[in-house]
């Protein structure tokens, strides 16, 4: 517990300028991560944010979001001014076995890009968004619009196995989950 709390002191209040902010019991470091949050919630999702810290060769990490269902990790960086630590990422991916999701942005269609780093292969998904798979109900998956290729996100889907899903247009489903991560915090 220690050395969780030191992690976090290091990783959040010197080098994290966001607003903290307390949702479903958990202190967030920002309101970029609350909204993803929501936005999982929304999604029926479950996530745990900031599980556990793990040992790396290059130093310890702490993920944001760890989601059990999907067994994948999320981290989550602002559009602008966001770190990406591709080499700390794959290297999670590697040491764990589960795949990484850096989103960088809102979760809001056109306002996040999506890189996946994966236990074997690594893909830069830019201009990518989550969408609802057309053939099963509420089945997320990872859209890579200019080349029309989809990874499923879920449990033990390699990471490898891009496809040529098609996407449900207009998805309630994904409609909701953005409009939910659209809180107002400054009330």
């Amino acid at each position: 517990m220690f050395l969780h709390k030191l992690i976090s002191l290091l990783n959040g209040e010197l080098m994290n300028r966001g607003i903290r902010t307390i949702f479903a019991g958990d202190i967030f470091r920002s309101q970029l991560e609350v909204r993803w949050a929501l936005f999982f919630k929304a999604l029926d999702i479950d996530y745990v944010y900031e599980k556990e810290a793990y040992p790396l060769l290059s130093g310890w990490y702490l993920p944001d979001f760890w989601l059990p269902k999907l067994n994948v990790f999320v981290e989550v960086k602002p559009w602008i001014g966001g770190v990406i630590d591709s080499a700390r990422y794959n290297e999670l991916a590697q040491t764990t076995g589960f795949p990484l999701l850096c989103v960088q942005g809102r979760p809001e269609k056109g306002q996040y890009t999506v890189d996946v780093y994966g236990p074997v292969r690594s893909f830069r998904f830019k201009n990518a968004y989550f969408g609802e798979a057309e053939r099963s109900n509420k089945s997320l998956i990872l859209v890579k619009e200019e080349e029309r290729l989809c990874w499923e996100v879920r449990k033990g889907a390699p990471v490898s196995s891009l496809t040529r899903n098609p996407v449900r247009k207009n998805s309630e489903w994904m409609h909701l989950a953005s409009l939910a991560a659209r809180c107002d915090f400054s009330k």
